[in-house]
């Protein structure tokens, strides 16, 4: 299955699409397009995943998750781009439906 996330981070809005797209072996190619200099970086550097490995810690454990490679590039701790690329990652994979999620921020009173 071929899946597009595309997310649009907070306060900088900048704007990073993923696609993932499982290659029927068990692993899911990405394409990682930003316009963030900090998830530019990780264009280059994740490119594929096992979805097993990644979302349940089974399977191919070879290299860095996705998160510690965020990590090692500096991606900002709180950026929601490497939940959106494990997002895509699982509904490529066929172990999720590919439904958008969100998270809602408002100022207390």
């Amino acid at each position: 299955m071929k899946i597009t996330a595309e997310v649009t981070a907070g306060v900088c809005k900048f704007k990073t699409v993923i696609q993932a797209e499982s290659d029927g072996e068990g692993k899911v190619e990405l394409k990682i397009t930003s316009l963030c200099p900090q998830c530019k970086r990780m264009e280059k550097t994740i490119t594929a995943a096992d979805p097993y490995a990644e979302l349940f810690g089974a399977g191919d454990n070879e290299g860095e998750s996705v998160y510690e490679k965020a990590q090692r590039l500096a991606v900002h701790k709180t950026c929601p781009v490497p939940l959106g690329i494990l997002k895509a990652i699982e509904a490529a994979a066929g172990l999720a439906l590919p439904v958008s999620a969100s998270i809602e921020m408002s100022k207390g009173e």
